[in-house]
């Protein structure tokens, strides 16, 4: 089966930038195994050991395979009477940059976003590790050379195999590769006089990463390459552990703060606008604010430790945020936080085994999570304290004067007799004039509302409408034509014909009638709940207020009134 273009740069970008320091970092060898005659090398003397100076030093370091069939020794007048130095230690040479092991461990030289380089009288006794940078190799590398993004030159001996990944392979007259060379999604050039002890071999689009990482080609395999996050097959044991312990610590997360995990999720169904804007512009500030902590120097430390691990222990919060609130919604909130994080967690799980739409699902929910952890510490959720009394009210009705006792027991006389009138005469009312009476406006309160699969069957009808009358000739404008449709028809009407087939009525919440403004910011908002994989508009499955994403935005429902309305 082929796979479409779209999906394999689709798939690609993701494997990127969401696996390949990982690619880089965790890299094991899977060299074949060698020919018995080139299984014994020459020992490498310790530190301070003197050996015969016969041979030259470059001869010593080859293996024995590759001296034989090696050109021609050079004639006795360039070689060296000095007697051999002692084996140096790795020493790393090229441009500085992000280096994640410096030598401590094995010998190592990995580089990210940055170029490798191995000078001609340097040996590295480990791997050559390069993400997101050119790879040039001029002297002695003991075991591989890799290259993520990045083209890798070699000009000098490599005891390992090679591999790169997007990136091509130059082999130069003096390069000596004893294991494979491997590439993938690049090119292989090679000098007449390089030797190649091993194979080559040029990977296609569709194959598997075995050749880096077995454990990383089985995920390839049986999950990335179909566009989910996981899935069953050989070698997939490692990916469930880790969800099973990924699931441990959300559920941990939901234990220990419970208020904290509820307050997260419900960010994204009482500000859902404020949440999405909130991870677009985190995702965008987080390269900013790497490098803003790096130019500062005493904040490197902050750049490279704590910012990457706050941001992985914000997506995970933001995750169990997520997976709680779907549990607590199914469940009508009758769930503990943590029991809520496992239904969730479950329902989730069993849509990432979707092809395509599992990895897209995922990302999302990384994305969403990551911006309600955000909301949740920038938002403040105090209300105001209520007064200290209530006002008096100028109109409020005074309670009579009593009339005071008569002066030593005379009574007081009348006021008729007095000559002054008892009460006053009343006034007659003026008769109003009657104006036009308003029409009849449904509210939004004592009247059922509508749920997801009614909406859904009035928004097909309204597709099937726009696209008979505009099919031919819309094309990519058909979003844009259906939100104008719907803009009109909500303030002229309030409501669609498929609404009124259905019917339906927008209303909105304070009772007001619905405005050209309420109208046009619903339509907009459209786009929002759609960008999202048609999250907002499946809200309203999830929502107590039975309110969608662009509903909430401009102050909104869709309810069913007893009374249906006509198109006329």
């Amino acid at each position: 089966m082929k796979i479409p273009i779209s999906r394999q740069l689709f798939l690609g970008a993701a494997l990127v930038f969401f696996l390949a320091p990982t690619l880089g970092a965790l890299v094991q060898e899977t060299l074949p195994p060698a020919p018995p005659a080139a299984a014994a090398k020459p020992e490498v003397p310790p530190p301070g050991a003197v050996v015969e100076t016969s041979p030259p030093e470059a001869e010593l370091a080859k293996p024995a395979e590759q001296r034989a069939i090696a050109a021609p020794a050079k004639p006795a007048e360039e070689k060296t009477s000095a007697p051999a130095k002692p084996v140096k230690k790795p020493r790393y040479t090229g441009s500085h940059g992000f280096v994640i092991n410096p030598g401590r461990r094995g010998g190592d030289q990995i580089r990210v976003m940055n170029d490798n380089t191995v000078g001609e009288k340097t040996t590295v006794s480990g791997k050559v590790v390069t993400v997101m940078g050119d790879t040039v190799i001029d002297g002695i590398v003991e075991r591989d050379v890799v290259s993520v993004m990045g083209d890798i030159t070699i000009n000098g001996t490599v005891h390992g195999k090679i591999a790169a990944v997007m990136g091509d392979v130059t082999l130069g007259p003096k390069a000596r590769v004893d294991g494979d060379v491997i590439t993938k999604l690049g090119e292989l050039h090679r000098d007449d006089g390089a030797v190649i002890g091993g194979r080559v071999v040029q990977l296609g689009d569709n194959e598997n990463f075995n050749f880096v990482i077995p454990a990383m080609g089985s995920l390839w395999d049986h999950g990335l390459s179909l566009g989910r996050p996981i899935g069953f097959g050989h070698g997939m044991g490692w990916v469930w552990m880790l969800s099973v312990l990924t699931l441990v610590l959300y559920v941990i997360f939901a234990l220990v703060f419970p208020e904290g995990v509820r307050r997260c999720g419900d960010m994204l169904v009482k500000r859902p606008a404020l949440t999405v804007l909130t991870s677009i512009l985190a995702l965008l500030a987080l390269p900013v604010l790497f490098v803003l902590l790096c130019v500062t120097i005493i904040g490197i430390p902050v750049a490279l430790i704590f910012l990457p691990i706050g941001s992985v222990l914000a997506i995970l919060f933001g995750r169990a945020a997520i997976y709680a609130l779907v549990g607590r919604a199914l469940s009508r909130d009758r769930l503990h936080p943590a029991l809520a994080v496992v239904l969730g967690a479950l329902i989730f799980l069993a849509m990432y085994l979707v092809p395509l739409v599992g990895l897209l699902l995922s990302l999302l929910v990384a994305w969403l999570g990551f911006g309600c952890v955000v909301t949740a510490l920038i938002v403040s959720d105090k209300k105001p304290a209520p007064p200290l009394a209530p006002p008096m009210s100028a109109t409020a009705p005074r309670a009579p004067l009593s009339e005071p006792p008569p002066l030593g027991g005379v009574p007081t006389p009348p006021m008729e007799s007095m000559g002054f009138a008892a009460t006053p005469a009343p006034v007659a009312a003026t008769p109003l004039t009657p104006g036009p009476v308003a029409s009849p406006m449904v509210s939004a309160t004592g009247v059922p509302r509508a749920g997801f699969w009614i909406r859904v069957g009035a928004l097909f009808i309204d597709g099937v409408i726009i696209a008979v009358c505009f099919g031919p000739w819309a094309g990519p404008a058909v979003l844009p034509i259906l939100a104008l449709y719907g803009a009109l028809m909500w303030k002229f009407r309030g409501t669609t014909v498929g609404g009124i087939v259905c019917g339906l009525q927008v209303v909105r919440l304070d009772d007001r009638p619905l405005d050209w403004a309420t109208a046009i910011v619903r339509a907009l908002a459209c786009f929002l709940s759609l960008v999202v994989i048609g999250l907002g508009f499946v809200w309203v499955a999830f929502d107590d207020e039975k309110q969608s994403w662009h509903d909430k935005i401009a102050g909104t429902t869709v309810v069913r009134p007893l009374k249906r309305r006509s198109l006329v």
